[in-house]
């Protein structure tokens, strides 16, 4: 018998929401640092609260934490 590879990855609906939301976190840590090298402390370390909190939980989202 011959083993064939799937040609289809199925991800669930939550991985996937979880997968997507790690574009937006390494935007916001990304958009932080260029704050922070432009002494903006104060946008740059909300923006890292809010980076910090979107990479928590695309992890938990996508199944990592487990």
């Amino acid at each position: 018998m011959k083993s064939t590879l799937p040609l289809e990855i199925y991800i669930s609906d939550l991985a996937a929401i979880g997968f997507f939301l790690f574009f937006p976190a390494a935007l916001f840590l990304v958009i932080a640092v260029i704050l922070l090298i432009a002494k903006q402390k104060k946008a740059a370390k909300v923006l890292f609260i809010i980076a910090s909190c979107l990479f928590i939980i695309a992890i938990g989202a996508c199944g990592f934490g487990a």
